[in-house]
C-alpha cells in the first residue's frame, strides 16, 4: 500500500510542478523586445522550459511504465511510443519531439541559443496543456 501511495504522490507532483512552471513563465514572460535585452529573462525562461519539458517527459514515462508499453531509450522515443499506442496524436508527438530537441539544447549547448526560437517555443506552450490532460486520463 505504501509503494502505491508513493507513487500517486509522483503522478501528483508531476503534474503540480507543471502547473507551477507554466503558471511562472506565464507571469514572467515579457514581450519580445524586452525578452531579446535581457540575460535575466532569458535564463529564466530557458530554466522554466527545460523544467516543463523534463516533467512531460516523467509524465509520458510514467504513463508508459503504467500501461507497460515499453522503454524508451531517448526522451523523443517517449513520445513516439504514446502516438504509437494512440494516447496522443501524430501533431502532439512532433511538437513534443521538437520541445524535446530544445531541451537538449538548453541542457547540453550544443551551440548557440536561438533566443528569438525560445522566446517563440515559451509564447506558445497549447500543447503541453493538451499533452497533461492527455497524461491525466491514463490514470
Amino acid at each position: 500500500m505504501l509503494k502505491k501511495d508513493g507513487l500517486k504522490m509522483k503522478k501528483i507532483k508531476l503534474f503540480t510542478d507543471l502547473e507551477r512552471y507554466l503558471n511562472d513563465l506565464e507571469s514572467l514572460l515579457p514581450e519580445e523586445e524586452e525578452f531579446l535585452e535581457s540575460k535575466t529573462l532569458q535564463y529564466s525562461v530557458s530554466m522554466l522550459m527545460m523544467n516543463i519539458i523534463n516533467c512531460c517527459v516523467d509524465l509520458g514515462n510514467e504513463v508508459i511504465s503504467l500501461k507497460s508499453l515499453g522503454y524508451p531509450g531517448t526522451y523523443k522515443e517517449t513520445f513516439s511510443i504514446l502516438g504509437k499506442n494512440k494516447l496522443i496524436n501524430i501533431s502532439l508527438v512532433k511538437k513534443m519531439k521538437q520541445l524535446v530537441g530544445l531541451r537538449n539544447l538548453l541542457a547540453h549547448e550544443y551551440g548557440e541559443i536561438n533566443f528569438e526560437l525560445l522566446y517563440e517555443q515559451a509564447e506558445e506552450l497549447n500543447h503541453i496543456e493538451e499533452f497533461a490532460s492527455k497524461m491525466a486520463e491514463q490514470f
